[in-house]
């Protein structure tokens, strides 16, 4: 069975930078639904894209959050 081949998604790039900035995958979601309103995009699929992001060692799992007084 061939490996699988990791997908780059139109909603990524969005999705990256705001995991990178500390916010949680259910504030990324709706970050996303307001970029592109006719997408499916949930909480689970950012927090799957997070846990592949500190797999892959593109990130760091506890970030120094940007987000602590305005979220």
């Amino acid at each position: 069975m061939a490996k699988s081949r990791k997908k780059d998604i139109y909603w990524h790039n969005v999705a990256r930078l705001c995991i990178e900035y500390g916010f949680k995958p259910a504030q990324v979601a709706k970050i996303v639904k307001e970029a592109f309103p006719l997408t499916e995009v949930t909480g689970r699929h950012n927090g799957a894209y997070k846990r592949r992001m500190i797999s892959d060692g593109a990130i760091i799992s506890k970030p120094e959050s940007a987000c602590n007084n305005y979220c």
